[in-house]
C-alpha cells in the first residue's frame, strides 16, 4: 500500500496494518472504524460519504439577535450583578436604573454604535460641564464599562470603548491644563496648618464636654468626639469607625504599652452596608496615647459594654456629619474650607507622609492593599521631595502618636520626641 498522500483531501485518514483508518472527534466522542481499502482516493470519498450521512463537519446556520440598545443591556446588567458589593449596587442601580443619568443619556442607543469620541462629549457635559470631581466622573465610568463589558461578552462588541476613553482621560491628565483640572476637583483635602488642626482638635474636645439637661445631646457629642479622633489619630473609613466593637479595641496595659492597637475587620458603609474594609482584609493600627485615652473614658461613659458591642451603638454618618462635624467646624472657624469627615483621614495621611513617615507604611496604616502605590498617588503633594529623617519616638510612642504632637501648642515641634506623658483616665 501506497504511503499517504499529501493534503487536506485525506484528512482524517491513515493507515493501519495495511488498510485504511477513519478517525475523528465529533461532539467529544471519537469516532474510528476501517475502511477496509488499501486505496486513498477511494478511502477519500468514502469518508465524505459517511460524513455527509451523519452531517459531521457542516457549519451551523448562525442565529443573528438583534444588537441591543443600552437601556436593555443595562437592565440585564443590573440582573446578573449579584456579585457586587452593596454599596457599589446601589450605586450602579442609581446609574443604571430606568431613571439613571446614563440611561438617560445613553438609553435609546444601540450598544455598538456608542464610540469613544461619544464618551468624551458625554464627559464634556456631563461631567466638565457641571463641574463635578474627576473621581465622581471615574465611578460613573466604571458603571458604563460593566455594561460595555457585558456586551462583549455577548459578542455583540468586538472592543470595549471605555478602555479606550480611559487612555484618553490618562493622557488629558498628563498635561498642565489636565493636572491643574484634577486638582480643583480633587476632594482629597487635609487640615493642612497646624493651627487649624489645633482649632479643631480644641473644638470637638470642647463639644464633648458641653451640658445639656438632656442626657442624649450630650451622648451624642461625646460620641462624635470619639468618632473625630478614631479618623484623626487612626486614619479609619466612617465605615470603620461605624464598624469597631470592643473587642477590636486593645487599650493595653498602660498608655506606654506598645502592644496598644485597634484592629479593623468590620465596616458598615454608609451606615447601612455591614461587611468587610474596602481593601477586602483586615488591618491592625497602632492606638494613639490621646485616642487610647478618649476610647477609655467612653467606655467607662457607656457603663463598660460587652467586647461584642459596638464602640459608636446608634452612629448615623449623616447625623454625625450635621450634627455635630458641622458645628465643630463652625466653632473652629473653619467652614469656609468646606472640609467633610472623609478629609480627617486625609490629614492623617498627609501628615505622616510630610513628616517622612515611609510612604508604604501609610498605606498600610491606611488599609491599602497595594504595598504604598494609592498612598503615593493620593498624598503625591505631601511627600517630601528629598528624604525627611522621620521624628524619634520617645519610650512607649508610637507612629500615630505624632498627630498629637502637631495639636499639643502652638510653640511644640512634632518632630521632636516627647518626654513626658499623663494619663488622667487611668487611675478613673
Amino acid at each position: 500500500m501506497k504511503s499517504k498522500p499529501k493534503g487536506q483531501k485525506y484528512r482524517n485518514l491513515y493507515a493501519r496494518k495495511g488498510a485504511i483508518y477513519y478517525q475523528r472527534v465529533v461532539n467529544g466522542k471519537r469516532v474510528r472504524f476501517s475502511c477496509e481499502l488499501d486505496d486513498w482516493n477511494e478511502a477519500a470519498r468514502l469518508r465524505d460519504i459517511f460524513e455527509a450521512k451523519k452531517g459531521i463537519g457542516r457549519l451551523p446556520v448562525p442565529i443573528l439577535e438583534p444588537t441591543p440598545r443600552f437601556s436593555e443591556l443595562a437592565a440585564r446588567y443590573l440582573k446578573t450583578a449579584t456579585h457586587l458589593a452593596d454599596s457599589t449596587r446601589e450605586d450602579r442601580e442609581l446609574h443604571l436604573g430606568e431613571s439613571g443619568e446614563l440611561v438617560a443619556y445613553f438609553g435609546d442607543r444601540r450598544i455598538d454604535e456608542i464610540t469613544r469620541g461619544d464618551l468624551l462629549t458625554w464627559w464634556e457635559g456631563e461631567i466638565d460641564g457641571h463641574g463635578r470631581a474627576t473621581r465622581t466622573g471615574l465611578n460613573y465610568l466604571n458603571a458604563l464599562g460593566a455594561v460595555f463589558g457585558l456586551a462583549e461578552d455577548l459578542d455583540h462588541l468586538e472592543r470595549n470603548p471605555v478602555t479606550a476613553f480611559r487612555g484618553t482621560l490618562k493622557r488629558r491628565r498628563m498635561t498642565k491644563r489636565g493636572r491643574q483640572e484634577a486638582e480643583q476637583t480633587d476632594r482629597r483635602q487635609p487640615i493642612e496648618t497646624a493651627e487649624s488642626l489645633r482649632a479643631f482638635v480644641a473644638a470637638s474636645e470642647a463639644a464633648s464636654r458641653l451640658r445639656k439637661t438632656s442626657g442624649a445631646p450630650q451622648r451624642q457629642r461625646h460620641a462624635g468626639h470619639v468618632a473625630d479622633l478614631l479618623m484623626l489619630d487612626a486614619g479609619l473609613r466612617v465605615g470603620e469607625a461605624n464598624g469597631l466593637r470592643w473587642r477590636h479595641v486593645h487599650l493595653g496595659e498602660s498608655p506606654n504599652d506598645l502592644k496598644r492597637r485597634l484592629v479593623i475587620e468590620e465596616s458598615v458603609a454608609r451606615g447601612r452596608y455591614k461587611g468587610a474594609p474596602k481593601s477586602g482584609r483586615s488591618r491592625e493600627v497602632p492606638l494613639s496615647r490621646r485616642l487610647r485615652r478618649v476610647l477609655r473614658a467612653w467606655w467607662i461613659a457607656e457603663g463598660q459594654p460587652a467586647t461584642e458591642a459596638r464602640v459608636l451603638p446608634g452612629f448615623h454618618p449623616a447625623n454625625y456629619s450635621n450634627r455635630h462635624f458641622a458645628l465643630v467646624m463652625e466653632d473652629a472657624k473653619l467652614t469656609e474650607h468646606g472640609y467633610t469627615p472623609k478629609n480627617l483621614r486625609h490629614t492623617f495621611g498627609s501628615w505622616l507622609c510630610s513628616m517622612g513617615i515611609p510612604v508604604a507604611d501609610v498605606g498600610e496604616l491606611l488599609g491599602h492593599a497595594d504595598g504604598g502605590i494609592t498612598a503615593a498617588r493620593h498624598y503625591v503633594k505631601w511627600i517630601p521631595r528629598g528624604y525627611v529623617t522621620p521624628p524619634t519616638l520617645s519610650d512607649g510612642e508610637l507612629v500615630v502618636d505624632l498627630i498629637e504632637r502637631i495639636t499639643e501648642s502652638p510653640q511644640s515641634n512634632p518632630t521632636q520626641a516627647r518626654t513626658t506623658e499623663s494619663d488622667a483616665i487611668e487611675s478613673a
